[in-house]
């Protein structure tokens, strides 16, 4: 079976999120990874963590909202917007 291969401009996106993820704090990180990605709950990240459900819920509105600024500063930038320039017959 024959393997999809990623077009150049899914692989800069995701070369660009990386370097995102990579920029944040390890905390930052690890609580949108397991949240996100691994799909834990949310008691099970604040065990495993040591925080307070209080805590989370802040670390994880924060880490998101500043993880969607840096993605859109940095993708959004480069998304040439569609002009509607063709002649209508």
């Amino acid at each position: 079976m024959q393997t999809k291969r990623a077009s150049p401009a899914r692989r800069k996106h995701q070369e660009i999120v990386a370097q995102i993820l990579a920029s944040m704090s390890a905390r930052d990180r690890e609580v949108l990874k397991r949240f996100y990605v691994d799909g834990q709950t949310v008691n099970q990240i604040i065990a495993d963590l040591g925080i307070t459900e209080t805590e989370f819920r802040r670390i994880k509105l924060e880490a998101r909202a500043s993880y969607g600024g840096r993605v859109k500063e940095a993708i959004g930038a480069r998304i040439v917007p569609r002009t509607n320039t063709a002649k209508r017959a």
